[in-house]
């Protein structure tokens, strides 16, 4: 089992490598789901890809650098807001 890094180190790494190998605009963030705290890679849906840029063969497992990671796929335009610190969040910005 791979030692968990500090949250901000896998975070960058994450934004580092997913850079050099997704052509689509992305996103990284930590969130907490019913199973804890785990990374995820935000990634847009261009065009309806039809291969759907097969995300996984550019991971070797569903863990980086210790942390449970997670594909999430969203519409074009969006990795941004999905990824952006809720802490820095005006009140109202979520009544679009």
């Amino acid at each position: 089992m791979t030692e968990k890094v500090a949250k901000d180190l896998a975070l960058a790494e994450l934004h580092k490598y997913a850079s050099g190998v997704v052509g689509n605009p992305f996103g990284t963030r930590f969130y907490a789901d019913g199973m804890g705290l785990h990374l995820q890679l935000v990634v847009e849906r261009i065009d309806d890809d039809v291969d759907d840029l097969d995300l996984w063969t550019l991971f070797t497992e569903m863990k980086w650098m210790g942390w449970r990671f997670v594909i999430l796929r969203c519409p074009p335009g969006t990795a941004e807001d999905i990824c952006r610190d809720l802490s820095k969040r005006k009140a109202g910005d979520d009544d679009h």
